[in-house]
């Protein structure tokens, strides 16, 4: 299918992060180069923070992708900005982060289901003046990243 990106959405703790991820770095190890170098690793909402994942992208050499609504959901005490600061360092072409936006917003009980838009609020301001490539996850697909794209570009504007 010609993916530059075939990422891993983390998950799997089975009792022992630590263990986990050794044997995910283990069979990392056996795997073709041709798939070894499309592979990502992203944080998650319920077990895989970006305080775990980075140190295991930067020991394997596989690029983080940072999803910054994961991270909100499962926090670490790392800022926006330092996750998305040492992401950077794990790529070696553009880097892919995540955006979405919670369907009934952060002080739900369950933050975790995605909306149908993107609220401006919840992209990065740490972003903005970064090259990225940023998938949109909502549910209204080219509305929500067309709504997001406007808002962008009229707000960007205005602070240069």
């Amino acid at each position: 299918i010609n993916a530059d990106v075939i990422n891993i959405h983390a998950g799997g703790v089975y009792g022992n992060k630590a263990e986990a991820l050794a044997r995910v770095a283990a069979a990392l190890s056996k795997l073709p180069r041709a798939v070894r170098s499309r592979l990502t690793f992203e944080n998650d909402d319920r077990s895989y923070t970006p305080a775990d994942l980075l140190p295991f992208c930067r020991a394997t050499g596989v690029p983080f992708v940072y999803d910054v609504h994961h991270h909100r959901c499962l926090p670490d005490g790392l800022s926006v900005e330092e996750v998305t600061r040492q992401a950077l360092t794990t790529w070696d072409r553009e880097p892919l982060v995540h955006v979405s936006s919670p369907k009934e917003g952060f002080d739900a009980k369950n933050p975790r289901s995605h909306h149908d838009f993107i609220s401006p609020n919840d992209f990065p301001k740490e972003w903005l003046a970064l090259n990225l490539t940023v998938e949109v996850e909502a549910k209204a697909k080219e509305v929500a990243v067309a709504r997001l794209r406007k808002w962008l570009t009229r707000n960007t504007a205005q602070t240069r």
